[in-house]
């Protein structure tokens, strides 16, 4: 049996040395600190099957000996699938499977395939998190935007057993860390259901559910970074940085029924340019930009402002500058503000 290992780390650290072969690395922060790292390790060690499956690899395989495992295959294949497997036939259900995994969000997961693992995971874990993150179910917010700044990283590993060339089952091994645990996520969902019953936004407009929202969350949190600060649970217990108050927005929004992306790039305060996190939210069908944080200003006494509050693209671009994964999104950015 061969093992390959894979991983995504996004971390405000700088990437550290790792054991291993560095195949490819590619780093982002946002603002406050979540960053990304690509690292590639490749196992050289090929182990016995004996210790995995019951079963044992030769190097030199007699026609009987094929000919008696290919016989055997299905009986070897229900061993190797075991409660805490996962049965994948291609690679749509190995979406659907991670998908699942994460939006539970566990830790790990262990998936099953009858061939190739190639088949279903080319290898590029960006490419696996952007499909998984694609899958947006209606009925929650959990998934789609909300999960992928959720993840904290991903590690990828796959094993497989083969004849001659030919590999005939896989292993894929995958563990998560999440920004959110689950008993977080739990606690947010609650807490948010709750907040929007007392905002009481029945009958009213999409615009003011969203001024709503931008209030709600402007006068109960303060810019403080902070161990939960990146996420939507922290900007609940009043303390965030842009991700987490674009985390809460993009939750409270969503579940509110109004359509809303999580938008990253870099934006200018005027002294500076630094890494940032904000929204852009549909009213009567055209899309305007949002950016609870900057309508949150640090220091002095609290106060509302509307300076971003669904702003065109005209204006809110000449300091904001959404990171190149976006450029497709955000053409669709009305060029003038939101006129009641």
């Amino acid at each position: 049996m061969k093992s390959i290992t894979k991983s995504i780390t996004r971390n405000k650290n700088p990437c550290s040395i790792y054991y291993g072969t560095w195949v490819f690395l590619k780093r982002k922060e946002i603002m406050g600190g979540i960053g990304k790292c690509i690292k590639v390790l490749l196992g050289i060690s090929i182990f016995s099957l004996a210790s995995m499956k019951g079963l044992s690899l030769i190097s030199e395989h007699s026609a009987d000996w094929v000919a008696k495992y290919e016989k055997n295959a299905d009986l070897e294949t229900a061993k190797a699938v075991t409660e805490d497997t996962v049965e994948v036939s291609d690679h749509q259900s190995f979406l659907d499977a991670v998908y699942l995994m994460a939006l539970n969000r566990q830790l790990s997961g262990t998936f099953y395939y009858k061939g190739d693992y190639n088949d279903i995971f080319h290898g590029d874990i960006n490419k696996l998190l952007s499909e998984i993150c694609a899958i947006d179910d209606k009925e929650t917010s959990d998934d789609a935007d909300y999960l992928e700044n959720s993840i904290s990283s991903i590690n990828v590993g796959t094993s497989y057993n083969y004849i001659g060339s030919k590999i005939i089952d896989s292993t894929i091994t995958i563990k998560i860390k999440y920004l959110e645990s689950a008993q977080q996520l739990k606690e947010v969902n609650k807490k948010v259901k709750k907040i929007l019953k007392k905002l009481d936004l029945e009958g009213k407009s999409e615009a003011q559910k969203v001024k709503l929202i931008h209030d709600y969350i402007i006068n109960n949190t303060k810019y403080i970074s902070s161990e939960n600060s990146h996420t939507a649970y922290g900007a609940l217990q009043g303390k965030a940085v842009c991700q987490g108050y674009s985390q809460l927005a993009y939750k409270m929004l969503t579940d509110a029924n109004i359509k809303c992306h999580f938008i990253s790039g870099k934006a200018n305060n005027g002294k500076k340019t630094e890494d940032h996190a904000w929204n852009l939210v549909q009213v009567k069908n055209k899309w305007y930009y949002l950016d609870v944080t900057w309508d949150d200003p640090t220091g002095g006494e609290d106060r509302l402002r509307y300076d971003y509050f669904l702003v065109g693209s005209k204006r809110f671009e000449k300091d904001h500058m959404a990171a190149k994964e976006f450029k497709k999104l955000i053409t669709k950015a009305s060029k003038s503000d939101y006129k009641e």
